[in-house]
């Protein structure tokens, strides 16, 4: 019945799924939830901290509740992104494209010599 909580118990009672509507949608455990509203969805940890967020305008946020762009990152201290090759011979990248070059300009890092490279149109 909609507005109604179905609970499916496991072994433990902190590890069991609910499932309930009325205005804060969750799946989930009781600790690790997808919080979703009619605004946004929410992933917390097991200490209830949101660590992951998107709003209902695509805005993703990681440590963060507010992204105010596509992809806001947040953390308190030195971190960073990654991006990993499955090889030592690859190529790991980032694309900046517009609605008539999905790679007009990129930088590239090339794990076959080692080398970082700056492109721009094609160059």
């Amino acid at each position: 019945e909609i507005g109604k909580k179905m609970q499916f118990p496991a072994s433990h009672s902190a590890d069991k799924i609910v499932m309930y509507s009325g205005g804060n949608e969750k799946i989930g455990t009781e600790a690790n939830t997808l919080l979703f509203t009619a605004d946004n969805y929410k992933f917390k940890d097991t200490n209830g901290d949101v660590n992951l967020f998107m709003n209902n305008s695509g805005q993703v946020g990681i440590g963060t509740n507010s992204p105010n762009m596509k992809l806001n990152i947040s953390h308190g201290d030195q971190d960073g992104l990654r991006f990993n090759c499955t090889s030592t011979t690859g190529e790991a990248f980032i694309d900046f494209g517009d609605s008539g070059d999905n790679d007009a300009g990129s930088l590239r890092y090339d794990h076959n010599d080692n080398s970082m490279k700056f492109r721009v149109l094609l160059n």
